[in-house]
């Protein structure tokens, strides 16, 4: 049986990077195609001062080999949390030409190399790869944008020379959206841009932005944003939290890879809370972060309030929940959230949302209080939005949700059967 093998290094807070462990892959099964795999901490890094476990739950600091059973991917889901998700891993497989054999996960972690979002970097070789920011210059954002706009219309290839720097600066970032990375006097931003495949008449970048104000002013932590005008399209510049304040890098990893959730999966907030309880240095903070911001999703309308977007960031001392980010209402009127709240299931209620406090460790006091501020920060969502500059029509869009969601939350009134108009 033939073996690849996957070295991986982290970049700390400070800069430095340190070889962390290696990953083994067997060649794929030939009749079911799955791929098995493994990992093993170094020596090195075991007796290292200020070493810590990459996954808490899946890959505690020990010298044993941890074995992985996930045949898609055949590594842990923290190593292919590293990888960008449908837009950028597109980008990634165009811009280097990959066959279907080498656009499997591992493949696409060797290819990545030191490009990756968080502090992981992936070689072959004992030596670390080459740090290298494919971050794009502000100064080129336009073209960028117009690029973004190009690629989704026609699919151009690698050779368009229009092409060539979204294909840098894209094949990083995660998620389905058209985004880039850029930096800004030092600061490194991720760029998301207007998608072909938006809802006519939605402005995704604005609503986004305007989401982001309305946590903020609920009191939830969100990376610094800001938009911009690239010509006639805005773009949402979110600054990376992933990056330390002396450019190094945060370890961070999913609460997917965290409950080894796979594919398409019925997770609930309540074991959200239980691992959050389980790997957070600081559980009651984050706990109680971790509450506020699921009773804002209820009330936003945030359906698309999946594992892959709730991440736990190393500080350089102990895991945290990290910053909130990828907000939006009920945009695309799926009415169900990914994430079940408890007895109501994947539509909120407000007996659900009181059930979920003592679940977070929170008092009722405590979790009223949060309810009731969240709730009174929703009621200024209109003119938030308006000052986002999201067009009265659209907000007419929202607002029978909205308003629904928020009266809810004072009242048992059930979300069931309504989808925004």
């Amino acid at each position: 049986m033939i073996f690849q093998q996957i070295i991986v290094w982290k970049r700390n807070p400070s800069g430095q990077q340190q070889r962390v462990g290696a990953i083994r892959v067997k060649d794929p099964d030939p009749i079911h195609g799955g791929l098995v795999g493994a990992f093993r901490y170094d020596p090195g890094y075991l007796a290292g001062e200020g070493s810590f476990s990459l996954d808490p739950l899946h890959l505690p600091l020990s010298p044993e080999v941890f074995e992985v059973h996930r045949l898609r991917a055949g590594v842990h889901g923290v190593f292919e949390d590293a990888l960008p998700d449908e837009w950028g891993r597109a980008l990634l497989v165009r811009r280097h030409n990959l066959t279907t054999a080498d656009s499997r996960v591992p493949g696409l972690l060797r290819i990545l190399g030191g490009e990756a979002l968080g502090a992981l970097a992936f070689g072959e070789r004992n030596r670390p790869p080459r740090r290298v920011d494919p971050s794009a210059a502000f100064r080129d954002l336009e073209s960028l944008v117009q690029a973004a706009e190009r690629y989704e219309q026609s699919g151009a290839l690698p050779s368009d020379p229009l092409i060539r720097p979204l294909l840098q600066a894209g094949s990083s970032p995660g998620g389905a959206r058209p985004k880039a990375l850029v930096r800004d006097d030092a600061v490194l931003y991720l760029a998301k841009f207007p998608s072909a495949k938006d809802p006519a008449g939605v402005d995704m970048v604005r609503v986004e932005a305007a989401s982001l104000a309305l946590a903020q002013q609920a009191g939830i932590e969100i990376p610094e944003s800001r938009v911009v005008l690239c010509g006639s399209r805005p773009v949402l510049l979110s600054r990376r939290f992933d990056v330390s304040a002396q450019g190094g890098r945060h370890h961070q990893i999913s609460l997917q890879s965290l409950l080894g959730a796979d594919g398409y999966y019925h997770e609930s907030y309540a074991r959200v809370a239980d691992v959050v309880r389980q790997v957070s240095g600081a559980a009651d903070a984050d706990l109680a972060a971790l509450y506020r911001r699921i009773v804002f999703h209820a009330l936003l309308g945030h359906t698309d309030d999946h594992l892959k977007n709730i991440l736990m960031r190393h500080d350089g001392r102990i895991y945290r929940l990290a910053p909130a980010f990828d907000l939006a209402p009920d945009v695309f009127q799926r009415g169900e959230h990914v994430l079940s709240f408890g007895a109501s299931g994947v539509q909120p209620s407000q007996a659900s949302l009181v059930a979920l406090g003592p679940v977070c460790g929170l008092s009722p006091d405590q979790a009223a209080a949060i309810r009731a501020h969240v709730a009174s920060a929703m009621q200024d969502w209109d003119a938030v939005f308006a000052r986002a500059g999201v067009s009265k029509a659209e907000r007419a869009r929202y607002a029978a949700d909205l308003e629904k969601r928020i009266r809810m939350a004072s009242g048992p009134e059930p979300l069931s059967g309504l989808a925004p108009t």
